[in-house]
């Protein structure tokens, strides 16, 4: 018995100075903050140090609310639908790369809200979803930002698909063929999130589809093949001028990403929420402002962020949640009135700046938003600090918090 407990069991053994069982760190014999968890058997500073070299990476961590700034995915006044492009090799052919700038650089504010980018092999979208992690669903908490992240960067309302292919083009039922499992393979990674998959067909300048006797044909079948609606095929003539054709093109995106955020909208509805439970109510009311909002319906988007913010404020959060809960309340509060202050201080001439870099009132005055703004600070800031963990940690976050808050100056 007393082998097995000594010598044998080398994790738990009698000190030694390195290695398995001893008290000191490996690198530099400091015993203070030990971290023996996965073998490392190294103190805290030397892992800072070395944990990039030895596999070690920070994951950020995106599934609470910190008292920090408003989060990026928050902070744009107007929401942009994200669009993915597959098919277009910008690296190698002159004409996909004119094509991919025309739709990215020089957008003007009139232009349709999208946010188009290649779609590459390391994109979320191509990770199995029998390999993904999920967090179980918890009837604690409010909102995480993961979920915010995920239909600003990850899912896409629309995948396009771009292909080279004229409709006299010799290898037409092999092109066909291609494009048909490359929609499948597509289909197969987006699983039940229902994007939306249309494809583009790159054709010649010199080609005019009206006078093409297989025009209508082929496209038939095409969309026959691919499954998809004569809605979701287009077609792109390649000539000097190709911002007109673009502008067209982002209009009929758009309109197909508007049935994307309606079907999340409906789904997110669908979900019964007990009435007793004020934070799930709050969550959904968010998920439905935020998702409202990407569909550009800010109207509706509104009344779902006040409907949210009257139950933060009427709400009585147990001490555990109380941090995130304020957090939470101040996050629907921006997005109510939609604003930034940005307050800087000049040292070397002692003069202090006030620079409005946004300002974005949609359905209100300016006076009634800073009335609304006062409302809150002056009665968030009268509530007590709470006792979690213990009585001066919170009033330490609560005075932390505050002094973000009032960052955003308002006369």
């Amino acid at each position: 018995m007393l082998s097995v407990m000594g010598h044998q069991n080398i994790w738990f053994s009698h000190p030694r100075k390195y290695g398995p069982g001893s008290r000191s760190c490996r690198v530099c014999s400091n015993h203070h903050g030990l971290i023996r968890k996965y073998g490392l058997n190294m103190c805290r500073r030397c892992f800072r140090e070395y944990s990039t070299d030895i596999g070690f990476r920070k994951r950020a961590d995106r599934s609470r609310m910190d008292c920090e700034d408003i989060p990026e995915c928050l902070a744009p006044s107007r929401q942009q639908q994200l669009v993915l492009f597959t098919g277009l090799d910008i690296a190698n052919n002159a004409a996909h790369a004119a094509v991919f700038s025309t739709f990215t650089q020089n957008r003007l504010p009139d232009r349709a809200p999208l946010r188009m980018i290649l779609l590459s092999a390391d994109n979320p979208l191509y990770a199995g979803n029998a390999h993904k992690i999920k967090a179980a669903k918890s009837s604690k908490g409010y909102v995480k930002i993961s979920w915010m992240w995920k239909y600003v960067r990850e899912v896409p309302a629309i995948i396009v698909v771009f292909a080279d292919l004229n409709w006299n083009h010799p290898s037409w039922n092999e092109k066909v063929t291609e494009c048909e499992s490359k929609i499948s393979s597509l289909r197969a990674s987006i699983g039940t999130r229902g994007t939306r998959i249309c494809v583009v067909l790159l054709q010649d300048a010199g080609v005019v589809t009206g006078d093409d006797p297989f025009a209508s044909e082929r496209a038939t079948k095409l969309c026959q093949s691919c499954q998809l609606s004569p809605k979701q095929l287009f077609v792109f003539p390649m000539t000097d001028h190709l911002l007109g054709f673009v502008v067209r093109l982002e209009s009929a995106f758009h309109e197909l990403a508007q049935g994307f955020y309606q079907q999340c909208l409906k789904s997110i509805r669908a979900r019964s929420i007990p009435n007793n439970f004020s934070n799930l109510i709050i969550r959904q009311q968010f998920k439905l402002a935020f998702i409202s909002e990407l569909r550009q319906d800010t109207h509706t988007a509104l009344r779902h962020y006040k409907l949210a913010y009257q139950q933060c404020v009427e709400g009585e959060p147990p001490d555990t949640e109380l941090f995130e809960w304020r957090q939470v309340t101040a996050v629907i509060n921006y997005k109510v009135h939609s604003f930034y202050i940005i307050y800087r201080v000049c040292h070397h001439y002692k003069v202090c700046s006030l620079c409005i870099c946004q300002l974005s009132f949609l359905h209100s005055t300016a006076l009634e938003a800073i009335s609304q703004q006062r409302r809150h600070v002056s009665h968030m800031f009268a509530l007590l600090p709470g006792s979690y963990p213990s009585t001066q940690l919170a009033a330490i976050e609560f005075a932390f918090w505050k002094s973000k808050q009032v960052r955003f100056i308002i006369f």
